[in-house]
């Protein structure tokens, strides 16, 4: 799902706790005990995640549809 304007995005990042903002880009963290042994694994708040990165493009973020909602319009 392709997010075109800063507020939407900021209204999804508000909504979805998973969520955080790095700068312009959008961090989604997931937790996970075996994050330790991969390249995308970071340790906070005393445990390990998953951390994907969503970066900003000419375009908008490219987010999955999960944290849209069906059917939305972004």
């Amino acid at each position: 799902m392709l997010v075109k304007s800063l507020e939407k995005m900021e209204s999804i990042v508000e909504f979805n706790k998973n969520l955080s903002w790095d700068g312009w880009d959008v961090l989604e963290l997931k937790k996970s005990p075996t994050a330790w042994m991969n390249v995308n694994g970071v340790f906070r708040k005393n445990s390990w995640y998953l951390q994907t990165k969503y970066v900003l493009s000419e375009a908008g973020w490219e987010i999955p549809a999960k944290f849209g909602g069906k059917n939305e319009q972004r």
